[in-house]
């Protein structure tokens, strides 16, 4: 009976052939192969690369370009994908890129780089290389000087720089003689 049962029963059959028709008839071969199914077809983005440009700071017109898709696809991918917006989704990557950048400058700088040294004392510690000079004119020094002296004092001071100007006057006189005739000349010429 187990023979009759298997000879006897019905083979299984494929699943029932559909008949597609359009507007009440039948498609052709043709058409049947060039159908495309409802909707469109899913966008493949290739995400390390989207990561990649918008951590070098990337906006969305230029990562959907360079991806080869529409900013708007784009932008319901990474909906999709990470439950975020482009903003949010591209300044977390931008943070994160600029993370692993200072930990690079930080590295080199103790490896031994003195300008990068330098820069990041700058930037990060505020300090500055830079040495502030005031320029102020000789009259200007003295009278600080003297605003800070008592009356004693700026005595003692005007008497030294008295004596320092009548060695300096008699020094260049014994030097620089000049001769009478010339000198007869010169207040001639005055008259």
């Amino acid at each position: 009976m187990d023979e009759e049962l298997k000879t006897d029963s019905p083979e299984p059959q494929d699943k029932p052939v559909r008949t597609h028709t359009k507007n009440g008839r039948e498609l052709t071969k043709l058409e049947l192969m060039f159908k495309r199914p409802p909707g469109r077809p899913p966008v493949e983005i290739e995400w390390e690369d989207a990561e990649l440009y918008a951590m070098y700071g990337g906006t969305l017109a230029g990562i959907s370009s360079a991806l080869g898709i529409g900013q708007t696809a784009f932008i319901s991918a990474i909906q999709k994908k990470y439950n975020k917006t482009f903003g949010e989704w591209a300044t977390a990557l931008r943070e994160k890129a600029d993370l692993a950048l200072q930990g690079e400058l930080v590295e080199r700088a103790i490896s031994g780089d003195a300008s990068l040294l330098r820069f990041l004392a700058e930037r990060r510690l505020g300090m500055t290389h830079k040495v502030e000079v005031t320029h102020k004119s000789a009259a200007d020094q003295m009278r600080e000087r003297f605003a800070s002296m008592t009356a004693e004092q700026r005595q003692q001071e005007l008497a030294q720089i008295k004596a320092e100007m009548l060695q300096l006057s008699t020094n260049i006189t014994m030097q620089e003689t000049i001769p009478d005739a010339e000198f007869e000349d010169i207040s001639q010429d005055d008259k």
